[in-house]
């Protein structure tokens, strides 16, 4: 029983041992993760907001053009139908 708990006090002592000195390749992850996700959150944040600018920029042109293109279509419609009075200009 006590080679059982010398046994694990041993390999407590090396891990302790190992995560107190990390190796360059761990330090070397660990700082090029922090680095670069700061920089791709940027990334994303800008590309959504400039996205998001441009699509309802294009909603408000397209909801801009709806109203004068269907009367417009539907006077050219109903112009053989029924003869219409001229627009009146606003």
């Amino acid at each position: 029983m006590s080679l059982d708990r010398t046994g694990r006090r041993q390999r407590f002592a090396l891990l302790a041992a190992s995560l107190a000195t990390p190796k360059l390749s761990a330090v070397m992850a660990l700082v090029f993760v922090s680095l670069s996700i700061p920089i791709l959150v940027f990334i994303l944040v800008y590309n959504y907001n400039r996205t998001s600018a441009a699509i309802i920029a294009s909603l408000h042109e397209q909801v801009a053009k709806t109203p004068k293109g269907s009367r417009d279509e539907n006077r050219e419609r109903l112009d053989g139908l029924v003869p219409l009075p001229p627009p009146e200009c606003p």
